[in-house]
């Protein structure tokens, strides 16, 4: 996965940063010729779709029936950003409230989802954010699921009441967020 990931991050400019844990953390900056925001959209429904050939090589090479699953959360800001050295090695890093909120999101996704703040999607252009399918899905009064395009919610509403393990979730409770399925444009600087 990790070999397969790498080319796509670096088709759309992402720089990799430190993480923690099981996950992994790459930064957009903007660039000369095209959106940063867009880039981090793109190269995550890529991201997705590279998870979903994965599985599908996987199920069939070993005759499972697990998914293969990464979970995306996007967020933008400013942040504080250096690097450290360990021995030989030299690490890149950003502290602050906008990577712990991408963090945050990331931990709430499920299912192999891409999320975003509502922030970062609205600092993208009206006509480029028209070529992005976002939104919430609703459940209805019939108990039917219902995908709500170009809407957010706040990450607390989405969450179970009765759940213990959301109370991780507290300090991003009142985050506007919203799904990621697709996009259709441009990430260049300039078109429609």
């Amino acid at each position: 996965m990790w070999q397969q990931s790498e080319p796509i991050f670096r088709k759309y400019h992402g720089t990799y940063g430190k993480h923690a844990g099981d996950g992994m953390v790459y930064y957009f900056f903007p660039q000369p010729d095209c959106d940063y925001r867009l880039n981090a959209i793109q190269c995550s429904l890529e991201l997705k779709a590279m998870m979903r050939r994965i599985t599908q090589r996987w199920q069939s090479r070993k005759g499972w029936f697990s998914d293969l699953l990464l979970n995306i959360g996007l967020n933008e800001g400013q942040e504080w950003f250096g690097s450290f050295h360990a021995g030989g090695h030299v690490e890149f890093t950003v502290l602050g409230e906008t990577i712990n909120s991408a963090s945050r999101v990331s931990d709430f996704a499920r299912n192999g989802s891409v999320w975003a703040s509502k922030s970062m999607l609205n600092q993208i252009p009206t006509e480029k954010r028209k070529q992005i399918n976002f939104g919430i899905t609703r459940q209805t009064q019939h108990n039917e699921f219902l995908f709500v395009t170009d809407t957010y919610a706040s990450l607390g509403s989405l969450l179970d009441d009765t759940d213990r393990n959301n109370s991780k979730f507290r300090d991003v409770g009142m985050l506007p967020i919203t799904e990621l399925r697709d996009f259709t444009g441009d990430v260049s600087i300039g078109t429609a």
